[in-house]
């Protein structure tokens, strides 16, 4: 009996933004130099700016409303946080990667109007200094948008931005931002401005100064000095280029340079100095002049002055672009590796050779390259079958690869002369610098790397390279591609081994029905047919065609699952229809038909030993022989009816079964929590008491697979709940806990007080909300980057 929990409230949110965009802020003209939305709402509501055709969707933060901002970067270039209290946070520019470093909150804006300051931020730490009584913040990933309510007469808005185009890694590989501020005059008389822009600079361990950093300087060697240089250049870009030099050591083979520019877009006149950082002093000052810098320092500040006359509104263009291009690798603690140096070089220093033409490149082009950001978000916010909020979500959800993907050409070690990344280098993405860093963990990269695979495939491919070079010869695909920051040393090999090789067939098959490139199966098929061999040889201990778990051992490590678990094995079983069809076209028949036998032993297995005729459900786990055996219903135990729909394959389970299973989903996960889909829920409805996370929610790893399947569905309302529950699970995290552009990996439900927090941060896998559109539409991944479709409307629309 069909009887999944029907939820009406999408079509009230699609109302109400709707009816919002009826409603907006009837401000004054200070606190519309950007966009105008409603001043109290707290949720998505419909924001009116020109630079789009008409009112888009998006959630407006106020002060204390939310932590980070968006982190102003691209793909593989270090980022910047531009945080919602109007200053700047974490930092990777300058190669600290694990941990980021923390600029502390530094205030990077400030304006002196009749020699009177005011700090562009709503932090009231800072000493006797005014500061911005409010703020609102909208972000649109790789935008974001500030505007300020000050304690004087003046409009103040801030847009800062980065390049970051789909379909353009190059342009997207920019190592820089933009902070258009926006200055109009509401007093009625002449005013004198004074608008400046304060970076701190890199740090000593940064530019290379702290070499014997915890003792880590051989006792033969003497500590090296960075030697900086200070160059004022003028012309696309004005401002001045600060560059740390540290000579050929035992660290380098030849010269290490950190650098920056900093400064305004055209030829413009403005005064320079060292860093004001949080000096109250040196800030009231900033209207006649700026601290001297030190020889040592390596912050600086740079200065505008206007005049603008009653009603005037004036715009000016601050750069800050940064080149670091040479690091070393981190471990987990932020140490370098002791002894063996992996070394890296940025693939963005194929393109610049300093700072100085990174900042020129975007004093030239910062229009152009707006233009082009504003017209791929245009698509989305303008696809009249998304859902407001979905559309919000997909544009932000980007943030995350700006603050973990790395593009880079990892130096040869020791005698070797050549690394076999080649002038393409490795391109990967980091599970998360913050809380777990990892980069390329195989099951993350499963899980996230759509927005790469729609536009850039040329990465995704980058990246399954790797894998296939790092495979062991028996067919082992690798868990990492190492630890920290290392990106070239595979360290682990046996972690989550029952699901590792399924994961890399599903990643070539992506990367291929997305291309339409038969050359990636002569390069790559073999890969995924000996993993397969692997899997069925190493991983079936029983014989019964099914992979076998113990303890963690597989894609959801946080659970401790024995014998036949119904996740893996219907993980196992999709992927088999993959491998099948990559083997016909690869014309390899014979393996084909070995794919056909194992799929038909396996689903019998997977029928006869895992169905809970009782719950409707396949039970968790069970292993036989033993009395390990677990009944809770899993939200991912049809994981391969989506792999499936997705890859456009036969569907292993008939529609009846899955319609049988998504109603017990419905009526017990979706049901548990007003949040969204709970992991793991008894089949009478009591809480799963073997482990604490079935008892909360799984975003980007739970919910939007089993949302995708649910929306797949042919029944509406089962197609309403799958949708409603992604719904909910993104309210939770970008509404009610802030956390838009530090994407928690798991929402943790109070069983008490049914309160709900979120843990950790940065996490790679929440870009898997972008199945939902191709679920919406019904369509496999082909179908969804095919011409015509959003994805390829999308990258046409970023094109020059």
């Amino acid at each position: 009996m069909r009887g999944p929990l029907v939820i009406r409230s999408v079509t009230f949110v699609a109302i109400t933004v709707a009816h919002l965009g009826q409603c907006f802020l009837a401000a004054a003209d200070s606190e519309a130099l950007l966009f105008r939305a409603d001043q109290n709402a707290h949720g998505w509501t419909s924001i009116q700016t020109p630079d789009f055709n008409s009112a888009v969707p998006g959630v407006v933060y106020r002060k204390g409303q939310a932590r980070e901002g968006i982190p102003l970067g691209g793909l593989g270039t270090g980022y910047v946080d531009f945080d919602v209290d109007g200053t700047l946070g974490r930092c990777t520019a300058f190669s600290s990667y694990v941990p980021p470093r923390d600029l502390g909150g530094w205030p990077p804006l400030g304006i002196a109007v009749d020699g009177q300051t005011v700090l562009l931020t709503t932090k009231d730490d800072l000493g006797d200094i005014k500061t911005a009584e409010n703020i609102a913040y909208w972000g649109h990933y790789p935008v974001a948008d500030a505007q300020f309510e000050l304690p004087i007469s003046l409009g103040v808005a801030v847009r800062a931005w980065s390049p970051f185009l789909p379909g353009d890694a190059e342009a997207s590989n920019t190592p820089g931002a933009v902070f258009e501020v926006r200055i109009k005059n509401t007093d009625k008389s002449a005013r004198k401005i004074s608008l400046v822009f304060d970076f701190p600079g890199p740090s000593l361990w940064e530019t290379g100064e702290e070499v014997n950093y915890k003792g880590w300087l051989p006792a033969t060697e003497e500590p090296t000095t960075a030697e900086h240089e200070v160059t004022t250049v003028k012309g696309a870009f004005s401002g001045v280029v600060l560059a740390s030099t540290i000579k050929r050591n035992f660290l380098w083979k030849g010269d290490r340079v950190v650098q920056y520019a900093l400064g305004v877009a055209g030829n413009r006149e403005l005064r320079h100095g060292g860093s004001l950082g949080k000096n109250v002093a040196a800030w009231e000052m900033i209207g006649s002049q700026l601290p001297p810098r030190g020889e040592q320092e390596s912050g600086a500040s740079v200065a505008v002055d206007l005049e603008l006359q009653a009603g005037q509104e004036q715009s000016v263009r601050f750069i800050l672009a940064w080149y670091a291009p040479r690091w070393l690798a981190q471990q987990f603690n932020g140490d370098p590796l002791n002894g063996d140096r992996h070394v890296n070089f940025d693939k963005y220093a194929d393109r610049f050779s300093g700072a100085q033409e990174v900042a020129e490149y975007l004093g030239q082009n910062h229009e152009s390259l707006l233009t082009r950001i504003l017209s791929w978000q245009s698509v989305i916010y303008d696809d009249p079958s998304l859902p407001d909020w979905l559309k919000d979500c997909l544009v932000n959800v980007n943030h995350i690869l700006a603050q973990n993907a790395f593009w880079t050409r990892p130096v040869p070690r020791g005698s070797n002369p050549w690394n076999w990344s080649g002038e393409r280098g490795v391109f990967s993405v980091n599970e998360s610098l913050v809380s777990c860093p990892q980069p390329s963990c195989t099951p993350c990269e499963w899980l996230g790397n759509m927005p790469i695979l729609y536009f850039f495939p040329e990465l995704a491919e980058l990246n399954l390279r790797s894998y296939a070079y790092w495979q062991l010869a028996n067919g082992k695909i690798p868990f990492n591609f190492g630890y920290g920051s290392v990106i070239d040393s595979p360290v682990s090999y046996d972690a989550e081994v029952v699901t590792n090789g399924a994961e890399f067939v599903q990643m070539l098959d992506r990367i291929w029905q997305r291309t339409g490139d038969n050359s990636l199966l002569e390069k790559y098929y073999p890969n995924a047919k000996l993993a397969m061999q692997f899997m069925m040889r190493e991983t079936d201990t029983d014989g019964n065609g099914l992979p076998d778990c113990e303890a963690a051992s597989h894609i959801f490590d946080c659970y401790h699952w024995h014998g036949n678990s119904s996740m893996v094995s219907s993980f196992w079983i999709g992927t088999l229809k993959v491998g099948e069809r990559l083997a016909r076209a690869a014309g390899d028949d014979q393996f084909a038909q070995q794919c056909q036998q194992w799929y038909r032993q396996g689903k019998q297995s997977l029928d006869e030993e895992l169905w809970n005729s009782e719950a409707s459900s396949y039970l968790n786990y069970s292993k036989p022989g033993t009395e390990l055996r677990s009944d809770i219903v899993l939200v991912d135990q049809l994981i391969g009816q989506w792999i499936a729909r997705y890859h456009g394959v036969d569907a292993p389970y008939s529609d009846e079964r899955a319609a049988e299973v998504l109603s017990t989903i419905s009526r017990l996960n979706a049901k548990k929590s007003p949040y969204g889909l709970i992991n793991g829920v008894h089949p009478d409805g009591s809480d799963a008491q073997e482990n604490h996370i079935y008892n909360g929610i799984h975003v980007g790893v739970s919910t939007h697979f089993t949302s995708a399947l649910m929306l797949y569905d042919k029944d509406p309302l089962i197609r309403e709940t799958g949708l409603e529950m992604s719904r909910r699970a993104w309210q939770m995290m970008v509404v009610k806990h802030g956390r838009a552009f530090n994407s928690p990996v798991f929402i943790t439900v109070d069983k008490e007080t049914g309160e709900t927090e979120p843990l950790n941060e940065d996490y790679y896998h929440n870009t898997s909300i972008w199945i939902l559109p191709a679920a919406i539409y019904g369509e496999d991944v082909k179908t969804t980057c095919a011409p015509g479709s959003l994805v390829d409307r999308i990258v046409d629309a970023a094109k020059p």
